[in-house]
């Protein structure tokens, strides 16, 4: 059907893991069972192999340099509509389940489902041959800022209510990270080093 093997591996898992509940990874009382560990493990392992198996690729700066301007638009929505569906879905069908705050809830759902999985979308882009194309850089440009986008939000607000581990200082990092990132693809742009030499 000419698809990437991931779909097929997260439609497995979907099938064969908790949310459909054909397999038990918890008591009655909380605790998890033997098989709970191994799956988790596994799962984790896959995890590393996954990107590590995505950082032999090779991926052109240059390239992704000329796709910031088409991806920003796409990494924008990508983030609002998602946050925006996740938070009227979570206000309209799970008022019953957060109890204490449906706003804090439907928030945090909006959050979750407004982050973006690289790996998932790089090993996508690697099966179907679409790394190397103008689509592809894009696609992953889109990606990165979306995801970016998504966890600083989650970290802002729900530092102090649910995980408090998670500080500004962390977040800090992740911005300097990124402004480095973009900085180091602006100054590689083939356009913009055309536009120096011919002043």
């Amino acid at each position: 059907i000419r698809l990437p093997s991931i779909f097929g591996e997260i439609i497995l898992g979907v099938i064969l893991g908790p949310g459909l509940g054909l397999i038990i990874l918890s008591t009655p009382d909380g605790i998890l069972t033997h098989s709970a560990a191994v799956i988790k493990l596994l799962g984790e392992i896959g995890i590393i192999f996954l990107l590590f198996s995505i950082g032999f690729e090779k991926i052109e700066l240059e390239r992704l340099a000329g796709s910031i301007k088409r991806s920003l638009p796409i990494a924008v929505f990508g983030t609002i509509f998602p946050f925006l569906g996740g938070f009227l879905a979570a206000i309209v069908f799970s008022s019953t389940i957060f109890h204490q705050s449906i706003i804090n809830g439907a928030l945090l759902i909006g959050l979750t489902m407004s982050i973006t999985s690289i790996g998932v979308s790089l090993r996508a882009l690697i099966d179907m041959r679409y790394l190397a194309t103008a689509a592809g850089s894009t696609i992953l440009i889109s990606a990165n800022g979306s995801n970016a986008c998504g966890r600083s939000k989650f970290c802002v607000h729900y530092r102090h209510t649910l995980y408090p581990c998670l500080s500004y200082r962390k977040n800090g990092i992740e911005c300097y990270c990124w402004c480095f990132f973009i900085w180091y693809l602006y100054i590689h742009d083939p356009k913009i080093q055309n536009r120096n030499n011919e002043l």
